[in-house]
Parts: C-alpha cells; sequence; structure tokens
C-alpha cells in the first residue's frame, strides 16, 4: 500500500520514473494487485510507451476484468499505436461496464474521428457532452464530426460552446477559425486562427 501511495504521489509531481519504481516494488510484494499494474500503466501512458501501458492495462484487466479505467485507458494507448479496431473494442467495452462516463465516449469517439466514422464520432460526442456538459473537449470532438459531415452551422455552435467553457483554448479557436474557414467566413477565420497561435505558437 505505501508503495503504490508514493507512486501515486510521484507520478502528480512528475517523476514518473521513480512511480514505476514503487508501482514495481508493489507488484513484487502482490504480483496479483490489479491497482498496481494499472498504477504503473498510467505512469507508462504518461510517458507515452503505449507499448508498455498495454502491457500493464492487459494484466490489471486479467485480474479486474470489471475495472472499466483499465479498459478504456488501454484503449488510449492502443489508439496511439494505430490499433484503431482494438482501441474501439476496449472503449466499447468501457462504455458498457460504466455507461454513465463520458470517457468512454469520448475515447472511442475520437478513435471513430480518426477513422473517418464521422456518424459514429458524432454520436459518441453527443453522449459525452450529455454527461459533461461543462467540458470543453466534447463540442471540439463533436465540431470537428459535424463540420466533416458539412453541418457547419452546428460546428460552430460547439466551438463556441467550447471557447465559452475556455476562452484562452488555442485548439478551441483553431477549431472555430477551421470551422470559420467551412462557412466562408475568412476574416473571422483568420481572426480566430491568429488568436490561437497567441496562445500556442507551437501548434
Amino acid at each position: 500500500l505505501a508503495y503504490g501511495n508514493r507512486g501515486n504521489a510521484r507520478q502528480a509531481q512528475g517523476d514518473l520514473d521513480g512511480a514505476i519504481a514503487d508501482h514495481t516494488m508493489a507488484l513484487t510484494l502482490a504480483p496479483s494487485n490489479a491497482l498496481a499494474y494499472f498504477n504503473r500503466g498510467n505512469a507508462w501512458l504518461d510517458l507515452r510507451n503505449w507499448p508498455a501501458a498495454v502491457e500493464n492495462y492487459t494484466r490489471a484487466i486479467a485480474l479486474a476484468p470489471a475495472k472499466a479505467e483499465a479498459h478504456g485507458n488501454r484503449a488510449v494507448a492502443k489508439e496511439q499505436m494505430g490499433d484503431y479496431p482494438g482501441s474501439i473494442e476496449d472503449s466499447s467495452k468501457a462504455i458498457a461496464l460504466a455507461p454513465d462516463r463520458a470517457s468512454g465516449y469520448h475515447i472511442r469517439g475520437i478513435t471513430k474521428t480518426l477513422t473517418r466514422n464521422w456518424k459514429g464520432a458524432r454520436a459518441d460526442f453527443d453522449r459525452a457532452v450529455a454527461l459533461e456538459p461543462r467540458e470543453p473537449k466534447g463540442y471540439l470532438g463533436r465540431a470537428r464530426a459535424r463540420g466533416m459531415l458539412r453541418d457547419w452551422s452546428g460546428a460552430l455552435e460547439d466551438s463556441n460552446q467550447a471557447l465559452v467553457l475556455a476562452p484562452q483554448s488555442a485548439l478551441a479557436l483553431a477549431m472555430r477559425g477551421w470551422v470559420k474557414n467551412g462557412l466562408n467566413d475568412w476574416s473571422g477565420a483568420l481572426a480566430d486562427l491568429d488568436r490561437s497561435f497567441q496562445f500556442d505558437p507551437t501548434q
């Protein structure tokens, strides 16, 4: 327990190598500790070591198959690896286990966006927004899907709402700029895109 708690504290402070070492020690002492595998998977996820994250989440799921977060986080890692069918399978399982959590719908919506399943993505982001109406990322995901479906007015509505919730978000400004391009509002698009670079010149 102490190693796990210290590992989580280290991860929260950005000491990911230390967190992994502590979770590994916790597993040395208790090899069937599903939470330790899950927490170590989270540290590997933060380090962007997708195969190591998948391996740890897989071990956690084998020990605790009803842990929705493990399925959802493994979906993120698989999506980053380009395993889109595997990611959708995992996020769908996370949704089945926890249908009232927005995260599973959001992850699956992103993966459907990457596979150009715009209608499916729109449906998942609809659900994510309904469950977390104060979270801007759901509106941004839906704005992208709506734009690709040529529902530019709906995409503008969503990108506007994302900016209400996160007025200094470079991503939201860039999204609205893209939407305004689709609406042939060139001056509005340029204004939003210029502002987005003010907040994040590296994008």
